[in-house]
């Protein structure tokens, strides 16, 4: 597959996971989210009681639906057989995709010439495996199924490795690292062609999955909408937190958006110098590595981003060098000053 045409072919790369409410708020959310252009994921291990039928004849967005057991960090407690039932009236009804666990494979091999696209998602809360590229084919399989991987890094490496194995795929693929601490890959990924989605949950309600973004931060503050293999990404690494009007408001600004630049935080983080050099030598095509003062991390600091501000204190590194220590105006930065 050409990976310069995916993003053609899959439009539609944010995905909206809705796990709680009843059949008439869902169908509400279905409304924004179709506004918005993204995917809604209907959990239905998260959501007993409602009519999935009426749920699909009245949505006119991209539907995934999934019925995730609690081996695999959902809430479906039976048999396999009643796990799979929804999901094959789902692909009688043409819905998108259909998301499985990978002990249901054998139950749907036999599935040909349907509509539905059929995600096998791994899932691990513990830590991250070393042979990712191995497991991202066995989920591959010989059916050319989606394989979505979600691990939980310990980690910064464990981000690279995630976004490494998004980055080679050969195959439209899913890769999420969780928890606070993968943040940042459910954002750098869109970057890479062969992301196919990436996971985000409804505004004011409580996220379904360790570290999900709401889908109005990822709209509004990383133009989600925007991001692709062209993006200037520039890591800001932090000892403490940042607030995320600080970020909105350097992602938003007219030269950022002007020149398909993307702020992108990396917080709370330790032993800067080494955590630093990991991305630098990561092979994710990352552009500018910034390692910011906290003393000028308050929003009062900055009132404009295109006019002075000390915010930019920073210590900027290239291949473990120093090149800078101080700046005005981030527009020195997007400008490659």
């Amino acid at each position: 597959m050409d990976t310069f045409k995916i993003a053609d072919i899959y439009p539609n790369r944010l995905v909206v996971t809705l796990g709680s409410g009843n059949s008439s708020s869902i169908i509400d959310d279905l409304e924004i989210i179709t506004k918005i252009g993204a995917i809604a994921e209907i959990r239905l291990d998260l959501l007993p009681e409602i009519d999935m039928k009426n749920i699909i004849n009245n949505s006119n967005c991209e539907l995934i639906v999934t019925n995730r057991s609690i081996k695999h960090g959902g809430a479906f407690d039976g048999h396999i057989d009643d796990q799979l039932k929804p999901l094959l009236k789902a692909i009688d009804h043409n819905v998108s995709y259909i998301d499985i666990d990978p002990e249901i494979i054998p139950e749907v091999i036999h599935i040909k010439n349907s509509k539905t696209k059929i995600i096998v998602s791994y899932h691990n809360f513990t830590n991250t495996p070393k042979n990712l590229q191995r497991l991202q084919k066995d989920l591959i399989g010989e059916t050319g199924y989606i394989a979505k991987i979600a691990t939980m890094p310990n980690s910064h490496l464990d981000n690279i490795s995630i976004l490494n194995l998004i980055k080679n795929s050969q195959n439209p693929s899913i890769a999420i690292a969780m928890g606070n601490l993968g943040l940042i890959s459910r954002i750098i990924c869109l970057k890479y062609p062969m992301c196919l989605m990436t996971y985000t949950h409804m505004e004011n309600v409580k996220s379904v999955a360790p570290g999900q973004i709401s889908i109005n931060i990822m709209r509004d503050t990383y133009r989600a909408n925007s991001i692709n293999q062209n993006t200037r990404i520039i890591l800001m690494f932090s000892k403490n937190s940042i607030e995320n009007n600080i970020i909105t408001k350097l992602n938003t600004s007219p030269k950022t958006i002007e020149n398909n630049c993307l702020f992108v935080p990396v917080m709370n983080v330790n032993k800067t110098s080494e955590i630093i050099s990991h991305y630098i030598h990561s092979n994710l095509d990352l552009n500018d590595f910034y390692l910011l003062d906290e003393m000028h991390l308050s929003s009062s600091s900055i009132q404009g981003v295109n006019s002075s501000s000390d915010i930019f204190n920073y210590v900027k590194f290239r291949n473990n060098t120093i090149l800078a220590s101080s700046i005005n105006d981030p527009s020195e930065i997007i400008n490659g000053h």
